[in-house]
């Protein structure tokens, strides 16, 4: 399972990334790096793999890789990114109540209706 939900929608203005929720309402603005690694974590769950990439894309060690993923999740945590969306229902809900209209189309003419056709 990926670490942020495919329904994030992505936006970008020349070289400035923006990533809304529509479930959370959380976003965040980033730049390409922090793209790339929200990209990383909507197609993998491995936060080791994502912190090899992210230490071969910075150019350095891989603690210090880990240490800028954490600080970057706990941002996309606090501004609400990584919240999941509600499961989709299996069946059909039961409604609670429900309308009926009567217009002048019917031909039935009940006499309860009382409407004049």
């Amino acid at each position: 399972m990926a670490l942020i939900d495919q329904c994030v929608v992505h936006a970008v203005t020349d070289s400035t990334h923006t990533f809304f929720n529509p479930v959370s309402g959380g976003y965040v603005v980033t730049d390409d790096l922090g793209a790339k690694i929200i990209e990383l974590m909507q197609n993998s769950d491995d936060e080791d793999q994502i912190i090899e990439v992210l230490a071969g894309l910075l150019g350095c060690d891989g603690l210090s890789a880990a240490a800028r993923y954490v600080g970057f999740t706990d941002t996309l945590k606090a501004r609400g990114l990584l919240e999941r969306s509600l499961p989709v229902p299996q069946t059909i809900p039961t409604p609670f109540f429900g309308f009926i209209e009567v217009t002048r189309e019917c031909q039935t003419m009940c006499r309860i209706c009382a409407i004049d056709t």
